[in-house]
């Protein structure tokens, strides 16, 4: 097994404020989401097959005939969950590409994150529900079917707090708090008025802010804790063609810097770079 990256110590007070760039790697290939796995490859599609990238290489097949726009993670086991919006199921891949059907009819499975203990969560789209779901028995709970047009899905540092957003043009990121077995409290609005309310991928770092793409505008708002201060700090806007839909930190191997973000250039099925200074929020893998 690798050794484990060190979480770099932080001083959530004085954390790098933006705005920060925008760097494009030469070689890995993302779409609409990526993940890490543990030999330090970036994991992402170009919407026909699944890729592994090493940092600084060319990208290389995992899976093969596959035809997706949505999320990727990772099971703390080393699993590849996808949600393929094509065929309207939630997917189990092992690590060496076997894929296992975990539920189908869904109705353009979108937004997903996992928790520490390997529960998925993501949001169906199209059919306004957010499940959590057993990634082997595929026994799930609907935990709201209050949101319009859920889209990304993230944990605050300690997992306790699920934040969704909705891709409906109201700009309202709520919350729900999630008990250490799964029961989901009331849905509160947590966030109003983020960006041009075309609300797409989350992400939390270790200071319990929360990261969210504006899909309408091409840029990522930070959003403190409170959800009181919303902050752009990434912009794309300037970029031919761009898209940035969803965001997650490096792994800290094989040149992943765990201190910058990654980010898909959706369109063009690239990969972004941003240094952003502070790590992300626990995570089940790598």
């Amino acid at each position: 097994e690798p050794v484990e990256p060190e979480s770099p110590a932080i001083d959530c007070a004085s954390i790098p404020q933006g705005p920060f760039e925008l760097v494009k790697l030469n070689g890995p290939m993302a779409s609409e989401d990526l993940a890490f796995d543990r030999e330090g490859h970036l994991i992402g599609s170009n919407d026909n097959a699944i890729f592994k990238s090493l940092y600084g290489g060319q990208p290389q097949v995992f899976v093969p005939n596959i035809s997706f726009r949505a999320g990727l993670r990772y099971l703390p086991s080393g699993q590849l969950i996808v949600c393929n919006n094509h065929t309207g199921e939630l997917i189990r891949i092992d690590p060496e590409g076997t894929q296992h059907v975990i539920l189908t009819g869904l109705s353009y499975p979108n937004g997903i994150i996992i928790d520490l203990n390997g529960w998925i969560y993501f949001s169906e789209h199209d059919n306004g529900q957010v499940r959590r779901v057993h990634p082997f028995t595929g026994e799930y709970t609907v935990l709201t079917n209050e949101v319009s047009s859920p889209n990304g899905l993230t944990f605050s540092p300690d997992y306790s707090t699920l934040y969704i957003g909705g891709f409906n043009g109201s700009g309202t990121v709520y919350a729900m708090s999630i008990s250490p077995d799964g029961v989901p409290g009331k849905l509160v609005e947590w966030a109003t008025d983020v960006g041009t309310g075309w609300l797409d991928g989350m992400a939390t770092d270790a200071c319990g802010n929360v990261y969210i793409a504006d899909y309408g505008a091409t840029v990522i708002y930070r959003i403190s804790p409170d959800g009181k201060d919303k902050k752009k700090i990434i912009s794309g806007a300037g970029i031919s063609n761009a898209y940035l839909p969803n965001m997650q930190w490096g792994s800290g191997v094989g040149g992943w810097d765990p201190l910058s973000l990654y980010l898909p250039d959706g369109w063009n099925k690239g990969v972004f770079e941003v240094q952003i200074g502070v790590p992300t929020a626990p995570v089940p893998y790598p």
